[in-house]
């Protein structure tokens, strides 16, 4: 299916998007599902190919056109700067042959602890079809790229969210960025400290105290003396008798 189609980058949406997918005005993709149906339809735009994602129902310039808009990347690699009608083949995702194995050769300074595949796995499924030389960008990771150096099956290839074989190589110069990422750091020796020995002290000797006899007249009242002088009577009482 071809139709002239007028493009936009994505910046000119009305929403923030940066999916690398096509969105279609509501118009383009009425005329795309009135006819032979797909699950995706993939556009072929200046002989580069993107999958159509979902209409944007909300851009005042789509109503009653049919534009396409693309991710900014893409307009750069095919030199479109924005508002030119372009004739656009369309074809459905079905009669493209699926990719199983996509080797790639990383292009720039990629920091060593970061994990490629997580990055382009998302995008890559949003872009949707790919062949052999074509370069993208490394999401996040700014004038980094990845080049398509070979692919299974060979010609174009589509991705359709099944198990995918990523080969991926890095060039020498992000190898050895990588290399210079993680420094190998050989830890200082812990020194051995000997503690100071603690005195002994040897505890001075308690002295034995050898009670006093207890002076109970200091204990117990005087009026308690005087009580038994006046009130005991003595058992010597009367004239004495000397014995003997």
């Amino acid at each position: 299916m071809e139709a002239r189609v007028t493009v936009y980058p994505k910046i000119y949406m009305s929403v923030e998007d940066s999916s690398w997918s096509a969105r279609p005005s509501v118009m383009l993709a009425r005329r795309l599902h009135s006819g032979e149906g797909s699950a995706r339809w993939v556009a072929c735009v200046k002989g580069f190919h993107i999958s159509i994602g979902d209409p944007i129902s909300t851009d005042y310039m789509g109503r009653g056109a049919e534009i396409l808009y693309l991710p900014s990347w893409f307009c750069e690699s095919i030199g479109v700067e924005g508002g030119e009608e372009l004739e656009i083949e369309f074809e459905r995702s079905e009669n493209l042959q699926k990719a199983t194995r996509l080797s790639f050769k990383v292009i720039g300074d990629i920091p060593g602890d970061m994990d490629i595949r997580d990055l382009i796995e998302e995008p890559l499924s949003q872009l949707g079809v790919l062949e052999v030389g074509q370069i993208v960008p490394v999401p996040v990771v700014e004038g980094a790229m990845i080049l398509l150096e070979s692919c299974e099956p060979e010609g174009l290839v589509f991705l359709d969210g099944a198990d995918i074989v990523l080969d991926l190589e890095m060039s020498d110069a992000a190898e050895a960025e990588a290399a210079d990422t993680v420094p190998q750091v050989n830890p200082e020796p812990v020194p051995q400290v000997n503690p100071e020995p603690v005195p002994q002290v040897n505890p001075q000797p308690v002295p034995q105290v050898n009670p006093q006899p207890v002076d109970y007249r200091y204990v117990l009242p005087a009026s308690y003396y005087t009580f038994l002088t006046e009130s005991t009577p003595s058992p010597f009482q009367g004239p004495g008798q000397r014995l003997g």
